[in-house]
């Protein structure tokens, strides 16, 4: 048996002491003395046997590196420095035999276990508020090692980067695992401000080159832009902030690596920032904040989530080649259309940028388009909505000669809509809407998200009619909408519920429905006035004032507050008094709850987008609910009752009788086919 002449000394390699070395040189490469070598394809490729040997030993040391990283510091990062050297050395004649993908993974692994030991050691520091001595020096020492690893990472992943196909995923990982430990991730460790800046002074500016060379690289690119990431809520910030990093490193990349990003098979750069941005929601609500230098010289100062995000968004939007111009505006329509109020704001504050910052001829453009396209969308839409909005803005971005056309067009679109219907046409659009709302069951509402998307139509377009609506359609409506809010609707829905109460203070209730209806009314402003989520308790809070300012069933309103917290809230709302503030830990503790909702209603929906193109399944024929049969019969007592007070206020007409005869023989009828 021979073993390697060349030890890790002689390779360049530092060891600590001479127990040390024994244990690493029991570990060196072994070959048959019978010359029968088991690697003989690789020996016969390689020039001699020296390099054969060299291989050897860098396999080898890298299966004891594990083993190594529990002695000493020193030792762990001479090991791994010795591997690194020798691979570099040897480059054109080791490349194609190297386990790269070995290799990599063990450098990512102790770069984020050489990490985790940092934000280890400065969370004890900050807990024992300890701010020098053993503890101190031994956290500095471990954030040098970390930037041994990172600059390991680099040299080594510049020299091999081709071999490194199907090891993306790792490095993906390792910016994610990184920065979802880092602030001002809500899932990061609370440490001190000095070692957090320390850190990423020292470590995280020696990865940062890392992005760089893996810009030109098509799989990292594919990985990262990837529609199916499927990342935990802990990194879907890391994602964000990895993708605003890539940003602004590609305005300096040749015009082929930003197109490659931007053109690519898989989602645009553009499109993939939209979506991740969506999915921090808990960031955005808190809001975290970034360090940010707003002017040259000046220092960094903490900006918000989104204000971060949108001043690097709209610098990497000044930088985009015209050829891609495509695919910014294919993203930037479909993040204004959004079901997310927050990215459809994002998405128009970016292109009110680029109105401003392109030629007039462009932003004249994208106003005729925007027009066309609320002229062409079903005025029913939510999107709408939002167009308009972006509609208005880029209206003062153009230019006068542009705006002398774009009047026009506003003023066509106002006179489609119109201000005002005829009383004949108005009373006919109240009938068939009345229609609508005998066919409507809250169970199937509460299952099928287009039902509910009918259900806030109609109860919008019932605000404009409101003075119309008569007793059994009122009776109709708060029988469903008291049926449908037991069995817990979404957000929108009740915002749309809020919106039609606060309708109700222009109405008075007929006398036939106040029994049935009252209850109802003051049953629901108390529960959306309990309602946990702030948008909706802030919308009920509104709402019920509005109610309350002009309804003339003053005493309705004390029912409304069935508790002395709920009253308290709009007292205080009234007074303009400020709330007792969240701490710190409680609302990161609510924005992770709240981000777990928000994870699982994002699959939903994009499993829904997924199965839309597939062929629709026959709907199921529903017998008729017990609400259907409950709101039918309050009808009919609420006629009963009406006819009753009509009887003591004066003589009836001749027809009555009959009339009620008739009735009285269909109700028979009716008794009989129960029974």
């Amino acid at each position: 048996m021979q073993y390697c002449k060349e030890s890790l000394t002689d390779c360049g390699a530092t060891v600590g002491n001479s127990d040390q070395l024994c244990a690493v040189r029991l570990h060196a490469p072994r070959v048959c003395a019978s010359g029968e070598c088991p690697h003989l394809s690789i020996l016969c490729s390689l020039h001699d046997k020296e390099h054969f040997y060299t291989l050897q030993v860098i396999h080898t040391v890298l299966e004891i590196c594990s083993v190594v990283s529990n002695m000493d510091h020193a030792l762990h990062a001479n090991t791994w420095k010795f591997i690194i050297k020798q691979s570099l050395k040897h480059h054109s004649l080791l490349q194609c035999h190297l386990k790269h993908s070995d290799i990599l993974s063990g450098l990512c692994k102790d770069t984020l276990l050489s990490f985790h030991s940092c934000l280890q050691l400065a969370e004890q520091m900050k807990m024992s508020e300890i701010q020098e001595g053993t503890d101190l020096k031994l956290f500095q020492k471990t954030v040098k090692l970390c930037r041994f690893f990172a600059n390991s990472l680099v040299h080594y992943t510049k020299e091999f980067l081709s071999f490194f196909s199907d090891s993306c995923s790792q490095l993906h990982q390792l910016f994610l695992q990184i920065y979802s430990k880092f602030p001002p991730s809500l899932y990061a460790p609370v440490i001190l401000e000095v070692h957090r800046d320390e850190i990423s002074r020292v470590f995280l500016v020696a990865l940062d080159p890392l992005i760089n060379q893996l810009l030109p690289f098509s799989p990292f690119m594919e990985q990262v832009l990837s529609e199916k990431l499927g990342l935990p809520p802990e990194q879907q910030l890391p994602q964000c902030l990895l993708l605003i990093a890539i940003m602004d490193k590609l305005s300096s990349q040749p015009e082929e690596v930003q197109s490659l990003w931007n053109t690519g098979r898989s989602l645009s750069l553009f499109s993939a920032l939209f979506l991740s941005f969506q999915q921090c929601s808990g960031e955005l609500s808190l809001p975290v904040c970034l360090p940010e230098v707003i002017g040259t010289g000046q220092p960094a100062v903490p900006i918000t989530l989104y204000h971060y995000v949108c001043v690097h968004l709209c610098s990497f939007i000044a930088s985009t080649l015209p050829s891609h111009f495509p695919q910014l505006e294919r993203a930037l329509l479909d993040a204004v259309l959004s079901s997310s109020m927050i990215t459809s704001l994002l998405a128009m504050d970016s292109w009110c940028f680029l109105a401003r910052y392109g030629t007039a001829e462009l932003c004249a453009h994208h106003v005729f388009v925007l027009a066309h396209l609320i002229k062409s969308w079903p005025s029913e839409r939510y999107e709408v909505s939002a167009l308009g909005v972006l509609l208005r803005r880029m209206l003062f971005l153009m230019a006068p000669d542009h705006q002398n056309i774009a009047f026009s067009v506003i003023l066509t679109a106002c006179n489609s809509a119109g201000d005002t219907l005829e009383g004949e046409l108005q009373a006919s659009i109240s009938g068939v809407l009345g229609q609508f709302w005998t066919c409507l069951q809250a169970k199937q509402v509460s299952d099928d998200p287009c039902l509910q998307q009918t259900l806030c139509l109609l109860l919008h377009l019932l605000e404009f009619f409101i003075q119309m609506l008569g007793a059994q359609l009122i009776t109709q409506v708060f029988a469903l909408q008291s049926s449908l809010f037991q069995l817990d609707p979404p957000d929108h829905v009740r915002l749309a519920m809020l919106d039609f109460l606060s309708s109700m203070g222009k109405v008075f209730i007929p006398q036939e429905a106040q029994r049935q209806v009252v209850p109802q009314l003051s049953c629901l402003f108390a529960s959306l006035l309990a309602d946990q989520t702030w948008l909706i308790h802030q919308h009920a809070l509104e709402a019920f004032t509005h109610f309350a300012e002009e309804t003339s069933h003053e005493d309705v309103v004390p029912q409304c507050l069935n508790s002395e917290e709920t009253k308290n809230k709009v007292v205080s709302f009234l007074a303009k008094m400020r709330q007792v503030e969240e701490t710190t830990e409680a609302r990161t503790e609510r924005m992770k709850r709240e981000r777990i909702i928000y994870s699982a209603h994002f699959l939903k929906k994009t499993e829904e987008q997924d199965s839309a193109g597939e062929p629709l399944a026959k709907r199921a024929c529903h017998p008729p609910s017990e609400e259907q049969y409950k709101s039918a019969v309050g009808t009919m007592e609420g006629a009963v009752e009406a006819v009753k007070l009509l009887l003591q206020k004066g003589s009836p007409p001749a027809w009555l009788a009959v009339k009620l005869e008739a009735l009285h023989t269909a109700i028979a009828t009716l008794r009989n086919s129960v029974r």
